[in-house]
């Protein structure tokens, strides 16, 4: 038995024996899915890495932005902000996710946005400090430049550990 309420009164009902699908309920359901695992994988690689608590709404946005492609179009989040209202500062957060294997392939921190550079497999999300996400490119890169910090993923994800790296 379940409880409902309906038009401010309340009933009891049982629940159904057999809850019928139909195949774009379930293709909507599996977009859903991944979206939101895709999401969440990028919220735990980058918030984080932010000066600012996020507002509340940020994993709806996030998540609503993404489920048109199931999250596989990751290029549809340029212009995405985890707070509408932060300011801005000089550093630029880069993080590398290989949205496939659902992992966060490199981490770092950059004062320079012509220098930005993650090397691995993945999708590269640049965000700058106010929360904006400026640049999305899906490509593979070896190192050109070193960051100013290196922030080192330690089990479980949530943890980070920044390396300072000497001149």
């Amino acid at each position: 038995m379940i409880g409902v309420k309906r038009r401010k009164k309340y009933y009891l009902r049982s629940i159904p024996h057999k809850v019928r699908q139909s195949t774009g309920t379930r293709r909507a359901a599996l977009r859903f899915g991944l979206a939101s695992s895709t999401a969440a994988l990028i919220r735990k690689a980058i918030v984080p890495l932010l000066e600012f608590p996020c507002d509340g709404a940020h994993v709806n946005r996030l998540t609503k932005l993404l489920i048109p492609s199931g999250g596989q179009d990751l290029k549809t989040l340029t212009g995405y902000r985890f707070r509408k209202d932060a300011k801005l500062a000089n550093n630029y957060i880069a993080i590398r996710i290989d949205p496939n294997k659902k992992k966060i392939t490199g981490t770092g921190i950059f004062t320079d946005p012509k220098k930005i550079c993650i090397p691995g497999n993945g999708t590269l999300i640049v965000v700058n400090t106010a929360g904006e996400i400026i640049a999305v490119k899906e490509e593979e890169v070896e190192i050109l430049h070193t960051p100013k910090y290196i922030i080192a993923a330690i089990t479980p994800p949530l943890l980070y550990t920044a390396f300072i790296q000497r001149e």
